[in-house]
């Protein structure tokens, strides 16, 4: 793998990936709270429905949100709310039904039971539902349901998400850019080197390796390179000059030499005046 690769691997991918899954598992647990919050609130609601059922006169069922004061400034936001009775008919709803549309059966639950929080899906939005048993002061059991849309958590969900995928997005380009500029100023420092090597593998030493303007650890292999070239081009010129003055002291004993023996060979000698010569 190239060191570019690697740049963009560790550097730009992993990290993009790293924060997509953080953002994913913040968007689930702000999802979580959401929900939670909307489960507390309905259940608050409820206990408000609960003590205040039987609150009229003859005992008669009521729910609290159809006959407060407030009704017309809370619906828009207010959960929706549906008692059956004992035998699992529908005894009144709030807001109030529409004529043609058909009254619900839900069998009661057990007074020991947990209220149910469920949710459903109605169309293209979602319903939060919770089911609690009450108690009548003559000990019979009513069924109170309580509904809330989710589709404001949807639509706080959705901004979330966009706004992850934009930081997401926006990460990945700037780390991306990054390390695609610092790759291929990395690798063009590296390439310098390498050719200067490669010509000090060649014998080239007299090359010069400029200063790297950076300071990091490239920048400090570059001044022992160019170091090291310097010394290694000091010693050969220092061998050089050595060769030159051997072959200067050699060349006057063999020049006398040789006059020698063109001075014995000049004229026709002897076997033994030939060997004394030499």
């Amino acid at each position: 793998m190239t060191l570019s690769a690697r740049l963009w691997l560790y550097g730009a991918a992993v990290p993009v990936v790293v924060l997509a899954l953080a953002l994913v598992a913040t968007d689930r647990l702000f999802h979580l709270a959401q929900e939670r919050s909307l489960d507390r609130a309905l259940l608050a609601q409820a206990a408000v429905e609960s003590v205040s059922l039987f609150d009229s006169p003859g005992h008669e069922v009521q729910l609290h949100m159809a006959t407060s004061p407030l009704v017309e400034s809370v619906r828009p936001f207010a959960p929706e709310g549906v008692l059956f009775g004992p035998e699992g008919e529908e005894e009144t709803r709030y807001p109030p039904p529409k004529v043609d549309t058909p009254r619900e059966r839900l069998a009661p639950l057990s007074p020991r039971d947990v209220p149910v929080l469920d949710t459903v899906q109605a169309g293209e939005e979602r319903l939060r539902r919770l089911t609690v048993t009450v108690l009548s002061p003559l000990g019979k059991p009513f069924t109170l349901r309580l509904i809330a849309s989710m589709a404001q958590l949807d639509h706080a969900a959705l901004a979330v998400h966009q706004v992850a995928l934009i930081s997401v997005g926006a990460a990945a380009l700037v780390l991306v850019t990054l390390q695609t500029v610092q790759g291929r100023k990395l690798r063009r420092r590296l390439e310098e080197l390498h050719q200067h090597l490669e010509a000090v593998q060649a014998g080239h030493l007299a090359r010069t390796l400029p200063p790297d303007p950076e300071r990091d650890e490239v920048a400090d292999l570059r001044h022992v390179l160019a170091a090291t070239t310097e010394t290694l081009e000091a010693a050969r010129a220092q061998q050089e000059r050595l060769l030159a003055d051997a072959a200067h002291e050699l060349r006057t004993p063999l020049t006398l030499m040789r006059t020698s023996l063109d001075l014995a060979l000049r004229r026709q000698r002897s076997a033994e005046e030939l060997r004394q010569a030499l």
